[in-house]
């Protein structure tokens, strides 16, 4: 830690001030001074300080770090920098490609896309793991209280995370991206809700007044970020941190993804469910000129629920949750067209019928504009199609006019 090296460079510093040649210093403002050591900035005193929060991590997580994790304290434009450049999609992936069906689908206004609303959130923060760097950053105008402690022990423990399990590559949509988001950051979440619990009565009226502080600067920038993006850096959370912590194996679930082997969103959702998949068939549309999105083939119970909670109240998107016995989705995209097949199979009937109804109130509220879009129903099964280029419809329902009965559709130019 750079405690032991700063330890050293006092011992010397207080060697050379026995010598009757050495020379008066000044001390520059914002900085500290002792006959018997050198001149320590109170940034790099701070950032030691919460170096120290390391060793709480590791007693709260019971996991060690295999390395240090350096604190460093950055001004707030270079913070906001590190914000956007973390939260940017993989060089890769195109984040308005990413956003396509998400605008379709009317869930994402036109020109926003999940990376940039998200980057605009993490500036707000107080600190951030930067995983290059294997260093939390802290914002300098966050200042230094027990809320920014909390920040702090919060990424700590995405460090342990990085440094023991890894990053996994996962797709920008579908079950392994919504499963990590809630077991990573809902470990953190534990450990840090632990953190508080322990603050004593000052620390702990800190960290109330430091959050009522930082809620009220982020205001302005929530209010103008999507509900979708809300709900999906939140509710996952939520859901992993109360999955992590009945079931106490947050260790076996985060390495879970380097074997390819990760937990069902609808397993964090609904407690005691059903393993069992009942996967649909949903045939590739492949005689179409557009590509296929980078995403995994299923949605998952998780992300059903963020999209019908746009238009749905809780327990109504609950549904959904409950009812879900597997599902199918194919995205394709050719600049900014998007085509969507997906196919829901629920544990009854009445499941995909209610799935229909949620679906047919979603495209009937937030299609975008001009484009076209059919829900159709076979027994469990329900098949929801959308396509922003509306000239695609006559392909779409050579493929799957014979799929039950269509229930809702949104006619060519309607």
């Amino acid at each position: 830690m750079r405690l032991a090296a700063l330890l050293v460079a006092v011992a010397l510093a207080a060697g050379a001030c026995d010598s009757p040649e050495t020379a008066t210093t000044s001390t520059p403002t914002g900085a500290t001074s002792s006959s018997l050591g050198p001149v320590i900035s109170d940034r790099l005193v701070a950032e030691l300080q919460l170096e120290e929060l390391a060793g709480r991590v590791e007693s709260l997580r019971e996991l060690e770090f295999l390395q240090p994790v350096t604190v460093s304290i950055v001004d707030d434009d270079d913070f906001r920098a590190r914000a956007i450049a973390l939260a940017s999609p993989p060089v890769d992936l195109d984040g308005d490609v990413a956003a396509g069906w998400l605008r379709l689908l009317g869930v994402l206004p036109p020109e926003t896309t999940v990376y940039a609303a998200t980057g605009r959130l993490l500036q707000t923060g107080a600190a951030l793991y930067d995983r290059t760097s294997n260093a939390v950053l802290v914002r300098a105008g966050a200042g230094l209280d027990a809320y920014v402690e909390a920040a702090v022990v919060h990424e700590m423990v995405h460090a342990l995370h990085h440094q023991h399990f890894g990053t996994p590559r996962l797709p920008a949509v579908g079950e392994p991206a919504y499963v990590y988001r809630a077991l990573s950051e809902g470990d953190a979440r534990r450990i840090t809700d632990q953190f508080i619990d322990q603050l004593d009565p000052a620390a702990r009226n800190s960290f109330e007044e430091g959050a009522l502080t930082a809620d009220e600067d982020a205001t302005a920038i929530r209010a103008s970020t999507p509900a979708y993006v809300l709900d999906l850096l939140t509710l996952p959370v939520s859901y992993g941190a109360r999955f992590l912590t009945s079931n106490q194996q947050a260790d076996s679930h985060l390495a879970a993804f380097a074997d390819g082997v990760p937990v069902s969103s609808e397993e964090l959702i609904v407690t005691g469910a059903d393993t069992e998949r009942l996967d649909p068939e949903l045939r590739p549309v492949t005689v179409l000129p557009y590509e296929p999105f980078p995403v995994v083939d299923t949605l998952g119970a998780g992300t059903l629920q963020l999209l019908f909670r746009q238009v749905l109240l809780e327990g109504l998107a609950g549904t959904a949750v409950v009812g879900w016995g597997g599902d199918a989705v194919d995205i394709r995209v050719d600049g900014s067209e998007v085509i969507l097949a997906y196919a829901f199979r629920g544990e009854t009937a009445a499941d995909a019928e209610e799935v229909a109804a949620a679906f047919r109130l979603l495209l009937d509220t937030r299609l975008t504009d001009g484009a076209y879009a059919a829900v159709r129903v076979d027994g469990d099964t329900t098949l929801v199609l959308a396509a922003s280029d509306p000239s695609v419809a006559p392909r779409l329902d050579d493929l799957f006019g014979n799929f039950g009965d269509e229930v809702f559709v949104v006619e060519l130019g309607g």
